[in-house]
């Protein structure tokens, strides 16, 4: 069924709220997917996978970043973000890559699709061309036509991402006819994202939720 991508992105940045997500990356999440269907892939269920296979986790004493990844190293010539998690990396992969010369190499990605999104995310923000490196294929992003290719990678790939050009030339696509959302997808987004609601009752009122008993907005 399709979808307004005001919509999607609501109900996914809740979706993912749900599990734990930060509010900022949650709606980062969101946007990616949405972004992702203007390039011809099914980006809400890449980033409904990435974000129901495991909770955002941030690292434990002992230094395992859990849900985050595990490790990032600095070498002469790339960053090496280890064990990456696309939904939870995904920005600082794509910041990453806009902040250095170097390569940023994302070994074991679990979700190639949603880290595109991300990177054509930060393509539009910050108005530059990335180079997506991943098996034996160079993709532009913004510039490509389709991701379809990223689509077909399984998860565990790696990627290697760098700034191909400062300033981008080709705009990033629109999503002005709405979202394709398969019906089993929508259904397990609405489930989580209805974990983010209080009940309405006396009590819950009471403590702060909703408008208040007298709202004059």
């Amino acid at each position: 069924m399709r979808y307004s991508a005001n919509e999607v992105e609501a109900a996914l940045t809740k979706a993912a709220v749900a599990k734990c997500y930060p509010y900022g990356l949650a709606t980062d999440i969101a946007a990616a997917a949405v972004l992702l269907s203007a390039y011809g892939v099914d980006g809400v269920r890449g980033a409904l996978d990435a974000i129901v296979a495991a909770d955002f986790s941030l690292p434990d004493s002992a230094g395992d970043a859990g849900g985050v990844g595990r490790e990032v190293k600095d070498t002469a010539d790339k960053i090496h973000l280890h064990d990456c998690r696309a939904a939870a990396l995904g920005t600082v992969a794509a910041e990453l890559a806009l902040a250095t010369t170097k390569t940023v190499h994302c070994h074991c990605v679990d979700s190639p699709l949603l880290l595109a999104g991300f990177v054509a995310l930060a393509a539009g923000r910050y108005g530059v061309s990335y180079q997506f490196n991943v098996a034996d294929s160079c993709i532009e992003i913004p510039e490509c036509c389709s991701l379809v290719e990223i689509a077909e990678l399984s998860a565990g790939s790696n990627v290697l991402l760098k700034i191909s050009a400062t300033s981008a030339t080709t705009p990033l696509r629109t999503t002005a006819g709405g979202v394709e959302v398969a019906a089993q997808d929508w259904q397990t987004i609405q489930m989580l994202a209805a974990q983010t609601y209080v009940a309405a009752t006396a009590e819950s009122r009471s403590q702060g939720a909703g408008a208040g008993e007298i709202d004059n907005d």
